[in-house]
């Protein structure tokens, strides 16, 4: 499958290839003519140029898309084999784990546990600094009416 996508793209590639080369061998043609004033031979090798032109154009076109499709047929086969890696691996997981869907939804539990536990950490941190930062100021504040001031806030 991929193969005919490969020779595809050499083969537009190489009549890409030939056309490029027979542009510039009737250019070559034409500027011979033009140095000898051969009028005739000027507007033959014009409209061979204009259609080379038109031919390369259509080749590229063509070129650019036998590489979308051999890219196409490469994302295809990689993709199928990355599902077939996961059936495999799952077909394995299973009498161990019962499914890499349910193994997939215990690691989210445990993610969510972890994240409640280092907010709840975060908070419980946060309040006793606040407590160390209170007990500082009032030990730092003199006079029995400024702590009692403090206290109430």
């Amino acid at each position: 499958m991929l193969k005919n996508s490969v020779n595809a793209l050499r083969s537009s590639k190489q009549i890409y290839d030939d056309l490029v080369k027979g542009r510039a061998e009737a250019e070559a043609k034409l500027q011979e003519a033009v140095a000898a004033g051969r009028i005739g031979d000027i507007q033959r090798y014009e409209d061979v140029l204009a259609d080379i032109d038109e031919k390369i154009k259509d080749s590229q076109e063509q070129w650019l898309s036998d590489w979308s499709d051999g890219l196409q047929k490469a994302q295809d086969i990689l993709t199928r084999a990355v599902e077939d890696a996961v059936a495999e691996y799952d077909k394995l997981l299973s009498p161990v784990y019962g499914s890499l869907d349910y193994l997939s939804e215990a690691y989210d539990r445990e993610k969510e546990v972890d994240e409640d536990y280092v907010q709840d950490y975060e908070k419980l941190y946060q309040l006793n600094k606040l407590n160390r930062d209170l007990t500082k100021v009032l030990g730092d504040t003199d006079g029995l009416k400024n702590k009692e001031q403090l206290i109430k806030l």
